[in-house]
């Protein structure tokens, strides 16, 4: 009988996919887990289980998720590329594929990130269910650390080249830049911190837009404190869609590489609020679905 504390079930759950990881991790094949849990649920909560061929030391998929509808990425970068969030949008490693140990923020995550060496990326499948346009609300969050004085992308839809869509980068100096491009400095929204962040520390990253296509409409958090943001160009009045695919530490085609560790990177297509800040933050797997569907 397994019992727990957490207000929701799925962050018990999500220990529990915790240390399924830790046993898969000590595995040199291939092994049925059937976990069994006695709760007091009140949603609809999806579990699902499947290994590829076994590889020593690696973790095979393994899925909860209690809201695929708008939580369209959940890559923990603990040990795989693998997508939590039901929607089977994994990642292809681009270069070598190696883990280091990272910040132990709480009990429920492993304490486990990617080590992007400024020649890796990860491209994420299915680019639809991460197009996302001026009017739309999306909301990216990752746990991140650097010490490179380099402009580098850590999350972007959008090539160098053709700079339409969206990114979140570094500056040379260690700030963090946010563009939502149609065409380069006549139409977007370009905003940058005034903290520089380059300083081998550990850091959760939120970044949350509403419905408006403006600045005003975009929030950075940073260690669960909302941050202000220097506007540099404000005036995106066109469609910031396309048909390239999300990439985790690179632009498309794989310039301007991040270096640096990086974990629990998680994309929805609703604009988070405080709350929910602060609830990925101190580790918590939110949803945005409420009780009853």
């Amino acid at each position: 009988t397994n019992t727990y504390d957490e207000v929701h079930a799925v962050d018990y759950l999500e220990k529990q996919r915790i240390e399924l990881a830790k046993l898969r991790a000590a595995k040199t094949g291939s092994s049925q887990f059937t976990p069994r849990f006695i709760l007091p649920l009140n949603e609809t909560i999806n579990i699902s289980d499947s290994l590829p061929a076994p590889t020593s030391n690696t973790p095979g998929v393994f899925v909860v998720t209690d809201d695929d509808a708008d939580q369209k990425l959940f890559l923990l970068l603990d040990r795989d590329v693998f997508d939590g969030s039901g929607n089977a949008n994994n990642g292809t490693i681009t270069g070598t594929e190696t883990y280091v140990a990272a910040s132990i923020i709480s009990p429920n995550k492993y304490p486990i990130a990617f080590d992007f060496n400024g020649s890796t990326d990860i491209t994420i499948a299915n680019e639809t269910q991460f197009d996302f346009e001026r009017t739309t609300a999306f909301s990216i969050s990752f746990w991140a650390k650097w010490t490179t004085a380099s402009a580098m992308i850590l999350v972007s839809k959008m090539t160098a080249i053709a700079n339409i869509g969206y990114e979140i980068g570094t500056s040379s100096t260690g700030q963090i830049r946010i563009r939502l491009i149609n065409t380069a400095t006549t139409n977007e929204i370009d905003l940058i911190t005034t903290p520089t962040y380059k300083d081998g520390l550990w850091r959760h990253f939120v970044f949350t837009k509403s419905t408006a296509s403006n600045a005003a409409g975009c929030k950075l958090y940073v260690d669960n404190s909302q941050v202000t943001l220097t506007i540099t160009t404000d005036n995106l009045t066109a469609t910031i869609l396309n048909n390239i695919q999300l990439v985790v530490g690179a632009y498309d085609g794989g310039t301007a590489r991040f270096t640096g560790q990086m974990f629990d990177c998680q994309v929805w297509d609703v604009e988070l609020t405080s709350t929910d800040v602060t609830d990925l933050f101190a580790g918590k797997q939110i949803t945005k679905i409420t009780n009853g569907g």
